[in-house]
């Protein structure tokens, strides 16, 4: 399997964008604790805050850019949601924990084929 340019989740982007985020809040607890997750997560929210109203005025200023520009007011606005609690499928409140609680999802992993059953003789 190759990873290049991130082709391998192309096919799963939610998914993929909700385990990113959910990492990235249990590499920050794990190494600083609940207090660097809270920081942590306090910056995410000014940060995204931030660009949200930067990129939205300057869609406004530039209307030859405002696609690109409000392609990144949409995907701050999902991490800031994220951040705040709006978590995605398969996630669940002890994700706000940084617990890695985790729901499979379906039709996600290898296919194991069942092994027919076998009538023994006599």
């Amino acid at each position: 399997m190759y990873h290049l340019n991130g082709t391998s989740g192309a096919a799963q982007p939610d998914r993929v964008f909700n385990e990113f985020r959910r990492a990235q809040e249990r590499f920050m607890r794990k190494h600083h604790g609940a207090a660097g997750l809270g920081l942590f997560r306090a910056v995410v929210v000014i940060g995204s805050v931030l660009r949200i109203g930067a990129f939205g005025v300057l869609a406004l200023m530039a209307p030859g850019k405002r696609p690109a520009r409000l392609g990144l007011v949409a995907q701050w606005r999902r991490i800031l949601l994220w951040t705040l609690g709006r978590r995605g499928p398969g996630l669940t409140a002890g994700a706000a924990r940084g617990v890695a609680e985790h729901t499979p999802v379906v039709g996600a992993g290898p296919r194991i084929a069942a092994r027919p059953e076998v009538e023994s003789p006599g």
